[in-house]
Protein backbone atom coordinates (compact mmCIF):
# COMPACT_ATOMS: atom_id res chain seq x y z
CA UNK A 1 0.00 0.00 0.00
CA UNK A 2 1.50 3.27 -1.52
CA UNK A 3 1.30 6.32 0.79
CA UNK A 4 -1.77 7.88 -0.78
CA UNK A 5 -3.79 4.67 0.26
CA UNK A 6 -2.56 4.84 3.56
CA UNK A 7 -4.02 8.34 4.06
CA UNK A 8 -7.22 7.73 2.69
CA UNK A 9 -7.69 4.63 4.80
CA UNK A 10 -6.39 7.02 8.16
CA UNK A 11 -9.00 9.46 6.98
CA UNK A 12 -12.22 7.23 6.95
CA UNK A 13 -14.55 7.96 10.22
CA UNK A 14 -15.79 5.56 12.46
CA UNK A 15 -19.55 5.85 12.41
CA UNK A 16 -19.83 2.54 14.72
CA UNK A 17 -22.03 3.05 18.12
CA UNK A 18 -20.04 2.58 21.02
CA UNK A 19 -20.08 -0.70 22.86
CA UNK A 20 -23.42 -0.71 25.42
CA UNK A 21 -22.19 -0.67 29.15
CA UNK A 22 -22.87 -3.41 30.84
CA UNK A 23 -25.14 -2.15 34.03
CA UNK A 24 -24.01 -4.95 36.00
CA UNK A 25 -21.24 -4.73 36.56
CA UNK A 26 -20.97 -0.65 36.59
CA UNK A 27 -22.08 1.93 39.13
CA UNK A 28 -24.41 4.73 38.86
CA UNK A 29 -23.54 8.04 40.51
CA UNK A 30 -25.47 9.05 42.91
CA UNK A 31 -26.84 11.67 42.09
CA UNK A 32 -28.52 10.29 39.70
CA UNK A 33 -30.26 7.62 42.09
CA UNK A 34 -33.87 8.64 42.53
CA UNK A 35 -35.14 8.43 46.37
CA UNK A 36 -39.26 8.21 46.73
CA UNK A 37 -41.56 7.90 50.13
CA UNK A 38 -43.66 5.25 50.17
CA UNK A 39 -47.15 6.05 50.99
CA UNK A 40 -47.11 4.67 54.37
CA UNK A 41 -44.39 7.10 55.24
CA UNK A 42 -46.36 10.32 53.94
CA UNK A 43 -49.11 8.89 56.16
CA UNK A 44 -47.37 8.35 59.13
CA UNK A 45 -45.48 12.13 58.45
CA UNK A 46 -48.84 14.06 57.98
CA UNK A 47 -50.40 12.33 60.95
CA UNK A 48 -47.48 13.02 63.22
CA UNK A 49 -47.97 16.82 61.91
CA UNK A 50 -51.45 16.76 62.91
CA UNK A 51 -51.35 16.02 66.14
CA UNK A 52 -48.53 18.68 66.81
CA UNK A 53 -50.80 20.96 65.34
CA UNK A 54 -53.73 19.61 67.36
CA UNK A 55 -51.51 20.08 70.68
CA UNK A 56 -49.74 23.66 69.61
CA UNK A 57 -52.51 25.55 67.93
CA UNK A 58 -54.88 25.91 70.55
CA UNK A 59 -52.50 27.57 72.79
CA UNK A 60 -51.49 29.58 70.14
CA UNK A 61 -54.78 30.72 69.29
CA UNK A 62 -55.66 31.70 73.00
CA UNK A 63 -51.98 33.51 73.26
CA UNK A 64 -53.11 35.80 70.41
CA UNK A 65 -56.72 36.51 71.61
CA UNK A 66 -55.60 37.77 75.33
CA UNK A 67 -53.06 39.64 73.54
CA UNK A 68 -55.82 41.13 70.95
CA UNK A 69 -58.22 41.74 73.61
CA UNK A 70 -55.96 43.18 76.03
CA UNK A 71 -54.74 45.55 73.62
CA UNK A 72 -58.39 46.49 72.53
CA UNK A 73 -59.53 46.88 75.79
CA UNK A 74 -56.36 49.34 76.58
CA UNK A 75 -57.54 51.60 73.27
CA UNK A 76 -61.37 52.00 74.30
CA UNK A 77 -59.77 52.78 77.70
CA UNK A 78 -58.03 55.76 76.32
CA UNK A 79 -61.00 56.56 73.86
CA UNK A 80 -63.09 57.13 76.70
CA UNK A 81 -60.49 58.97 79.12
CA UNK A 82 -59.48 61.44 75.70
CA UNK A 83 -63.25 61.95 75.34
CA UNK A 84 -63.83 62.72 78.92
CA UNK A 85 -60.69 65.19 79.30
CA UNK A 86 -62.18 66.82 76.46
CA UNK A 87 -65.67 67.65 77.91
CA UNK A 88 -64.05 68.27 80.88
CA UNK A 89 -62.64 71.59 78.61
CA UNK A 90 -65.84 72.59 77.56
CA UNK A 91 -68.04 71.15 80.18
CA UNK A 92 -66.30 71.82 83.42
CA UNK A 93 -64.76 68.72 86.13
CA UNK A 94 -67.16 65.82 85.59
CA UNK A 95 -67.76 66.00 89.55
CA UNK A 96 -70.24 68.78 88.56
CA UNK A 97 -71.72 67.59 86.01
CA UNK A 98 -75.40 67.32 85.90
CA UNK A 99 -76.82 63.92 86.41
CA UNK A 100 -80.50 64.38 85.71
CA UNK A 101 -83.69 63.76 87.94
CA UNK A 102 -85.92 62.11 85.79
CA UNK A 103 -85.46 58.09 84.98
CA UNK A 104 -82.44 56.72 84.57
CA UNK A 105 -82.68 55.74 80.86
CA UNK A 106 -83.80 59.40 79.96
CA UNK A 107 -81.05 60.61 82.41
CA UNK A 108 -78.29 58.40 81.07
CA UNK A 109 -79.53 59.42 77.60
CA UNK A 110 -79.20 63.22 78.17
CA UNK A 111 -75.68 62.91 80.27
CA UNK A 112 -74.49 60.66 77.00
CA UNK A 113 -75.84 63.44 74.78
CA UNK A 114 -74.53 66.48 76.28
CA UNK A 115 -71.08 64.88 78.46
CA UNK A 116 -69.56 62.28 76.39
CA UNK A 117 -71.04 61.45 72.83
CA UNK A 118 -69.96 65.13 71.59
CA UNK A 119 -66.48 63.68 72.43
CA UNK A 120 -66.11 60.87 70.91
CA UNK A 121 -65.39 59.82 67.11
CA UNK A 122 -68.05 59.03 65.12
CA UNK A 123 -69.64 57.13 67.87
CA UNK A 124 -72.82 54.91 66.51
CA UNK A 125 -75.64 53.59 68.69
CA UNK A 126 -76.06 49.84 68.79
CA UNK A 127 -79.04 49.26 71.58
CA UNK A 128 -80.86 50.12 74.11
CA UNK A 129 -81.06 48.93 77.77
CA UNK A 130 -80.35 45.26 78.60
CA UNK A 131 -81.32 41.99 78.31
CA UNK A 132 -81.04 39.11 75.66
CA UNK A 133 -81.60 41.05 72.96
CA UNK A 134 -78.81 43.58 73.63
CA UNK A 135 -76.42 40.89 74.46
CA UNK A 136 -76.20 39.37 71.14
CA UNK A 137 -76.37 42.79 68.70
CA UNK A 138 -73.92 44.66 71.12
CA UNK A 139 -72.31 42.29 73.45
CA UNK A 140 -72.57 42.78 77.40
CA UNK A 141 -74.30 45.58 78.78
CA UNK A 142 -74.07 47.26 81.76
CA UNK A 143 -77.72 47.49 82.86
CA UNK A 144 -81.30 47.68 81.84
CA UNK A 145 -81.27 50.97 81.71
CA UNK A 146 -77.90 51.45 79.99
CA UNK A 147 -77.15 52.61 76.23
CA UNK A 148 -74.94 50.62 74.15
CA UNK A 149 -72.63 51.98 71.50
CA UNK A 150 -69.89 51.31 68.67
CA UNK A 151 -66.62 52.35 68.92
CA UNK A 152 -63.75 52.98 66.29
CA UNK A 153 -61.44 50.29 67.27
CA UNK A 154 -64.12 47.96 66.99
CA UNK A 155 -65.00 47.42 70.99
CA UNK A 156 -68.68 48.43 71.89
CA UNK A 157 -69.66 50.63 75.43
CA UNK A 158 -72.35 50.33 77.63
CA UNK A 159 -73.10 53.72 79.82
CA UNK A 160 -75.37 54.05 82.82
CA UNK A 161 -75.80 57.20 84.91
CA UNK A 162 -75.76 56.02 88.54
CA UNK A 163 -78.10 58.21 90.48
CA UNK A 164 -77.43 56.81 93.91
CA UNK A 165 -75.36 58.47 96.16
CA UNK A 166 -72.58 55.86 96.68
CA UNK A 167 -69.08 55.78 98.70
CA UNK A 168 -67.22 56.05 95.84
CA UNK A 169 -68.91 59.21 94.28
CA UNK A 170 -69.67 57.17 91.12
CA UNK A 171 -70.85 59.00 88.55
CA UNK A 172 -71.13 56.54 85.36
CA UNK A 173 -70.41 52.67 84.85
CA UNK A 174 -69.47 51.47 82.05
CA UNK A 175 -68.81 48.02 80.28
CA UNK A 176 -66.19 47.60 77.09
CA UNK A 177 -67.20 44.86 75.21
CA UNK A 178 -63.71 44.50 73.21
CA UNK A 179 -64.92 42.35 70.29
CA UNK A 180 -69.11 43.25 70.73
CA UNK A 181 -71.94 40.57 69.97
CA UNK A 182 -69.32 38.15 69.75
CA UNK A 183 -68.30 35.62 72.71
CA UNK A 184 -68.14 34.89 75.27
CA UNK A 185 -69.57 37.95 76.71
CA UNK A 186 -67.50 37.10 80.01
CA UNK A 187 -65.90 40.38 82.69
CA UNK A 188 -62.44 40.16 82.10
CA UNK A 189 -61.89 38.20 78.99
CA UNK A 190 -63.98 40.17 76.40
CA UNK A 191 -65.87 42.56 78.96
CA UNK A 192 -63.93 44.78 80.52
CA UNK A 193 -65.61 47.32 83.79
CA UNK A 194 -65.03 50.88 84.16
CA UNK A 195 -66.42 53.74 86.76
CA UNK A 196 -66.04 57.11 86.31
CA UNK A 197 -66.24 58.93 89.59
CA UNK A 198 -65.84 62.43 91.21
CA UNK A 199 -62.24 62.05 92.81
CA UNK A 200 -60.51 59.64 90.64
CA UNK A 201 -61.78 59.97 86.83
CA UNK A 202 -62.49 57.04 84.69
CA UNK A 203 -61.02 53.98 86.64
CA UNK A 204 -61.47 49.92 86.72
CA UNK A 205 -63.94 49.18 88.97
CA UNK A 206 -62.46 48.82 92.25
CA UNK A 207 -59.33 50.99 91.84
CA UNK A 208 -60.45 53.22 94.44
CA UNK A 209 -60.01 50.66 97.24
CA UNK A 210 -56.15 50.39 96.51
CA UNK A 211 -55.93 47.27 96.92
CA UNK A 212 -52.65 45.00 96.33
CA UNK A 213 -52.86 42.38 93.42
CA UNK A 214 -52.71 39.48 95.57
CA UNK A 215 -55.76 40.86 97.01
CA UNK A 216 -57.58 41.15 93.63
CA UNK A 217 -56.30 37.61 93.12
CA UNK A 218 -57.87 36.41 96.51
CA UNK A 219 -61.06 39.18 96.56
CA UNK A 220 -61.65 41.80 98.76
CA UNK A 221 -65.01 43.53 100.30
CA UNK A 222 -66.03 46.84 100.22
CA UNK A 223 -68.84 49.13 100.31
CA UNK A 224 -69.82 51.25 97.24
CA UNK A 225 -73.46 51.60 98.48
CA UNK A 226 -73.87 52.51 102.27
CA UNK A 227 -75.15 49.10 103.96
CA UNK A 228 -74.11 47.22 100.97
CA UNK A 229 -70.90 45.13 100.76
CA UNK A 230 -69.46 44.20 97.62
CA UNK A 231 -66.67 42.25 96.43
CA UNK A 232 -63.41 42.99 94.04
CA UNK A 233 -61.90 40.01 92.88
CA UNK A 234 -60.98 38.58 89.22
CA UNK A 235 -61.49 34.73 89.83
CA UNK A 236 -61.49 31.98 87.31
CA UNK A 237 -64.62 30.85 88.45
CA UNK A 238 -67.61 30.73 91.00
CA UNK A 239 -66.69 27.91 93.92
CA UNK A 240 -68.38 27.11 97.14
CA UNK A 241 -65.69 29.91 98.70
CA UNK A 242 -66.96 32.57 96.11
CA UNK A 243 -70.86 32.84 95.65
CA UNK A 244 -70.91 36.23 95.27
CA UNK A 245 -72.01 37.00 91.57
CA UNK A 246 -69.15 40.14 91.04
CA UNK A 247 -65.89 37.41 91.10
CA UNK A 248 -64.88 39.12 88.24
CA UNK A 249 -65.46 42.97 88.56
CA UNK A 250 -61.85 43.12 89.31
CA UNK A 251 -60.31 41.45 86.61
CA UNK A 252 -60.20 44.96 84.52
CA UNK A 253 -58.16 46.32 87.64
CA UNK A 254 -55.58 43.51 87.64
CA UNK A 255 -55.20 44.00 83.52
CA UNK A 256 -54.44 47.57 84.51
CA UNK A 257 -52.07 46.48 87.47
CA UNK A 258 -50.32 44.34 84.71
CA UNK A 259 -49.92 47.20 82.12
CA UNK A 260 -52.68 45.65 80.08
CA UNK A 261 -50.92 42.20 79.46
CA UNK A 262 -52.77 38.84 80.36
CA UNK A 263 -50.01 37.13 82.44
CA UNK A 264 -49.60 33.73 83.00
CA UNK A 265 -51.43 33.56 86.37
CA UNK A 266 -54.35 35.89 85.01
CA UNK A 267 -57.83 33.82 85.56
CA UNK A 268 -58.83 33.79 81.82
Amino acid sequence: MNILEEQRVSSRVDFSLPEKPDCRTHSVPFAMTKVAFTLAEVLITLGIIGVVAAITMPALIAKYQKKVFANRAKQAYSILAQAIKLSEVQNGEAKDWVLGNNTALENTERFLNQYILPYLNSPKLCGIGGGEAVLKKCGMPVSANGISYFLTNGSTVSIVVHQISTTIGAISFMIVDVNGKAGPNIQGKDAFYFVLTTENGLVPYGAWTQPTREQVLDGINFTVNPGRPELISCKKSKNEENENELYRHGCTLLLMMDGWEIKDDYPW
